[in-house]
C-alpha cells in the first residue's frame, strides 16, 4: 500500500487520544456504513492483534486508493 503524506499526518498528529477512541471510529465508520453487524477481535489471549470487521456496504479499490493518496479528513461527516 503506498500512503500519503497527508494520512501519515493525519496518524501522527495523534487523531485519536487513544487505541479506544480509534476502535470507537471504526465501529462508527462501520454503522456509517449501514452495517447491521460489527466484530472486533483481539486476538486473546495474546492481544497484539485487533481487527474490526462489518456487514457495511465498504467501498471500491478506486474510493480505498483515493482515500490512500491523500483523501484522509475529507469527509463532509
Amino acid at each position: 500500500i503506498v500512503v500519503s503524506s497527508k494520512l501519515l499526518t493525519h496518524v501522527s498528529d495523534g487523531i485519536y487520544s487513544s487505541p479506544g477512541n480509534a476502535l470507537k471510529e471504526l465501529v462508527s465508520n462501520a454503522f456509517d456504513a449501514d452495517a447491521k453487524t460489527v466484530r472486533i477481535n483481539t486476538n486473546y489471549p495474546e492481544f497484539d492483534v485487533v481487527t474490526c470487521s462489518d456487514d457495511g456496504t465498504g467501498m471500491t479499490i478506486a474510493q480505498f486508493k483515493e482515500l490512500m493518496d491523500g483523501g484522509i479528513g475529507d469527509s463532509h461527516k
